[in-house]
């Protein structure tokens, strides 16, 4: 076993764990329903040992093909390999289950805010038109 990267999916209860110089990454869901509170979901299985492995953004998921998770990858070649985790749709709609109201990147106040305890972090989401709706004064349009 080698250096554990993990990384913790909040909106949909994923979890994608892998090891330095391993080959698969296990996707688990945790729920406290079950007894283990884990539920083995399926693997990505790679052709090359995994280096490093990260979580990117939300807001560059691609809705119209359903992605819920994005990653990029570094093999032990120094190849780096974007790599797209998407859920199956017989009906080629936009689905918003799939993309709640995700944590924003934008600053929601300042630190003296922060300290109050009077700061919620602000939101957006993903839209079926792929606009990042963040509130009446945000907009952004890929």
């Amino acid at each position: 076993m080698g250096v554990t990267h993990l990384t913790c999916d909040h909106d949909h209860k994923i979890v994608y764990c892998n090891f330095r110089g391993e080959l698969n990454t296990g996707i688990y869901q945790y729920t406290t329903k079950a007894q283990s509170h884990m539920v083995f979901m399926s693997n990505f299985t790679s052709p090359q040992p995994i280096k490093c492995f990260g979580g990117m953004p939300k807001w560059l998921c691609d809705p119209s093909t359903h992605e819920v998770m994005r990653f990029a990858k570094c093999d032990n070649a120094g190849k780096l390999e974007f790599i797209s985790f998407r859920l199956p749709n017989r009906t080629g709609l936009y689905q918003p289950d799939l993309y709640p109201e995700m944590k924003s990147q934008t600053p929601s106040g300042k630190y003296e805010d922060w300290v109050k305890g009077d700061l919620m972090p602000k939101t957006f989401q993903i839209t079926e038109d792929y606009r990042f709706a963040a509130g009446e004064e945000e907009e952004v349009k890929l």
